[in-house]
């Protein structure tokens, strides 16, 4: 069945037009109560449908709070844009924009222009709002953590009905909000297949989808060791990777994956082996023995949560008879100039010094600017 359903999706630039109290917005734009209030609250600017007398169908979003939080929805339709107040001409926006406003005067010009009010419900029939215009009140009481999320409004409030007879298209009556339930189910349906390209994109796909994104490209991830923005890179990069999977490309890409510092790739193979007898133990520590071991210098300090996420990739990159060595490299030390036969020796940070400034003697340690 095609859809013949206009939604609108009131996104954070619109919320961010509207009147807020109490709430503060995410960058996914997701309102979220704040800390030491007892009400929070949001108002929308008029929703424009482009058609005189509009009859509005569904008003829908995800809500989720504590126990003991109240959410108390309010809608009104209207034809024209302004009201008489006081005998004047007010903009309905003007007045319910306005932060000066109290909440109460804007619960009463609800009350007086005939809007729904729905409490503790999330997804609302508004086929009783006739007008071109469409305004919005939110609110939620109590303390504690709750949250608003993905608003939006369904023209027209199903589509089953179009399918019966104009005799039983009487919209308001029993019939008509009887067909409603399973119209909803079907528009949430409908909803899910429109968002699957949302699913299978890397940037947009829900953090638990990425793992099987990264088993069906033959990647082992378990262990919850890389976060979602790693894996999201490491996907998005599977494919070149694969490639050239087992060469030192490969390693180095992992590498860039997970670290912006600057690294190096020796295989032990590639170095002379003419070193000196007492130079031998360390060369074998840091490089290995075997011409099949190959070290990753990282110039950075130490970090094992980067060494556990380096092994677990790099050994899936490798060679197959390979092995990695991992050496972060850390800071550099300096000997002084003054150094022999194990007299006066020191370790010690070149630093810059300063003449008259009452702090620092220019003991060998520091060196003029």
């Amino acid at each position: 069945m095609p859809s013949l359903i206009r939604k609108y999706s009131i996104g954070k630039n619109r919320i961010l037009k509207g009147f807020m109290a109490g709430f503060t917005l995410t960058s996914e734009g997701v309102l979220r109560t704040l800390d030491g209030q007892s009400r929070h609250t949001l108002i929308l600017g008029h929703i424009d449908s482009a058609e005189q007398d509009t009859v509005w169908g569904r008003l829908a979003f995800e809500f989720s709070a504590a126990n003991d939080m109240v959410l108390v929805t309010r809608a009104f339709a209207s034809n024209e844009l302004e009201f008489i107040k006081n005998g004047s001409i007010t903009k309905f926006d003007d007045f319910l924009l306005d932060k000066n406003v109290p909440l109460s005067d804007k619960e009463k010009l609800f009350a007086a222009v005939g809007a729904s009010r729905i409490s503790d419900a999330d997804d609302i029939l508004l086929y009783d709002q006739k007008g071109r215009y469409l305004w919005i009140f939110i609110d939620v009481y109590g303390a504690g953590e709750a949250s608003v999320s993905n608003i939006r409004l369904m023209l027209p409030g199903d589509v089953f009905m179009r399918t019966f007879p104009e005799i039983y298209q009487k919209e308001g009556d029993f019939f008509h909000r009887y067909l409603s339930i399973f119209s909803s189910l079907y528009n949430d349906f409908q909803e899910l297949i429109d968002s699957v390209d949302k699913l299978l994109d890397i940037d947009t796909a829900p953090e638990g989808l990425l793992p099987l994104f990264a088993e069906w490209l033959g990647i082992e991830v378990d262990g919850g060791i890389l976060d979602s923005a790693c894996l999201r890179k490491l996907i998005a990069n599977a494919y070149p990777l694969l490639r050239v999977k087992g060469t030192k490309e490969a390693i180095m890409g992992i590498v860039r994956i997970l670290t912006d510092d600057e690294a190096y790739i020796v295989e032990q193979r590639s170095l002379r082996s003419d070193s000196l007898p007492e130079d031998r133990e360390p060369f074998e520590a840091l490089y290995g023995k075997s011409p099949y071991e190959f070290t990753i210098l990282i110039n950075r300090k130490a970090d094992e949560k980067l060494r556990s996420r380096l092994l677990l990739l790099v050994n899936q990159f490798k060679p197959a008879q390979s092995r990695v060595k991992i050496v972060f490299l850390g800071e550099t030390c300096r000997l002084g100039s003054y150094c022999y036969l194990d007299v006066n020796a020191r370790i010690a940070d070149i630093g810059c010094g300063a003449l008259d400034d009452g702090k620092s003697a220019l003991n060998g340690m520091f060196y003029l600017q």
